[in-house]
């Protein structure tokens, strides 16, 4: 039989796991909105993936 402890710790570490999984939900979520924005905004300026990443420094 399991002792008090030994099932609040399962139970905390079971509440770690979902507070993970939720929070990756929520960037990924996150990540897809502001990656329209940026796509919507880009396309409106009329510039290629290339061309806004050489404008903002980074490579693609």
């Amino acid at each position: 039989m399991n002792s008090i402890v030994e099932i609040a710790g399962s139970f905390r570490q079971g509440e770690t796991v979902i507070a993970e999984v939720v929070s990756t939900q929520r960037a990924n979520a996150a990540d897809k909105h502001v990656g329209a924005r940026i796509r919507e905004r880009r396309t409106t300026l009329g510039l290629s993936q290339q061309q806004l990443a050489k404008m903002i420094g980074v490579t693609y």
